[in-house]
C-alpha cells in the first residue's frame, strides 16, 4: 500500500506543481474552464477504461514501475494536449484512443507477460494521443490552459485509483485472477465500442 501512496504522490504532485503557471493564460483559470477538463476523461468510457488500465498495469509490473508507468502515460498526455489545443497536424487520435482500450485491457489480462519496455512504449504513445484527442475537444470559450490542467489532473487521479484498486485486489488470493478477468472484460468492451455496440 505504501508503494501506491508513493506512486500517487510522484505522479500527481509534479503535475499539480505548475498550477500557478497555467492560471496566467487569459487571467486566472476559472472553475468553469477547469471542470470540463476534469470531467471529460471520467465521463467518456473509452478514456476512463484505458486510463484505469494504466494504473492496473503499473501495479502488475510492480516496484518503481507502479508510478513510473502512470508518469510515462500522463506526461506525454500533457504534451499531446498542447499539440491538440494548438490544432497542429491531423491525426486519427480517436482510433488510437479506442485501440488503447483493447490493447491495455489485453495487457492487463496477460498479467505482465508482455515485456515492460513494450508496455512503457505503448503507454507513452497512447498517452500522447489521448491528450491530443482531449485537446482537440476543447469546448468553445473555455480557457485552454485550465481545461488541459483539468484533464491531466483527472488522468493522474484515475491512474492512481487504478493502481490502488489493483493493490487491494492483490491482497486477496484470487485478486490477480479477478484483475486479469477485468482486463479481459475491458478489452472486450473496447472491441464493442469500436464496433459501435457500446
Amino acid at each position: 500500500m505504501r508503494k501506491i501512496r508513493v506512486g500517487f504522490l510522484t505522479t500527481v504532485v509534479p503535475v499539480l506543481a505548475p498550477a500557478r503557471l497555467f492560471a496566467h493564460e487569459a487571467g486566472v483559470a476559472t472553475v468553469g474552464s477547469l471542470l470540463p477538463g476534469l470531467l471529460h476523461p471520467i465521463l467518456s468510457l473509452d478514456y476512463l477504461l484505458a486510463i484505469f488500465c494504466v494504473g492496473f498495469m503499473g501495479r502488475q509490473l510492480g516496484g518503481r514501475r507502479v508510478w513510473m508507468l502512470p508518469a510515462a502515460f500522463i506526461l506525454p498526455m500533457a504534451a499531446g494536449g498542447v499539440v491538440g489545443i494548438l490544432g497542429v497536424g491531423s491525426f486519427p487520435a480517436g482510433y488510437i484512443v479506442m485501440g488503447s482500450v483493447i490493447l491495455f485491457g489485453a495487457v492487463v489480462a496477460a498479467d505482465s507477460r508482455v515485456p515492460a519496455w513494450l508496455i512503457f512504449t505503448a503507454a507513452a504513445i497512447c498517452g500522447a494521443f489521448h491528450g491530443y484527442a482531449l485537446g482537440q475537444e476543447l469546448p468553445a470559450g473555455t480557457n485552454s490552459a485550465a481545461y488541459m490542467f483539468g484533464f491531466v489532473i483527472s488522468g493522474a487521479l484515475i491512474t492512481a485509483a487504478g493502481g490502488w484498486l489493483a493493490d487491494i485486489a492483490h491482497e486477496y488470493r484470487s485478486g490477480k485472477v479477478v484483475l486479469r478477468v477485468v482486463g479481459g472484460i475491458i478489452g472486450i468492451a473496447g472491441i464493442l465500442m469500436t464496433a459501435g455496440v457500446l
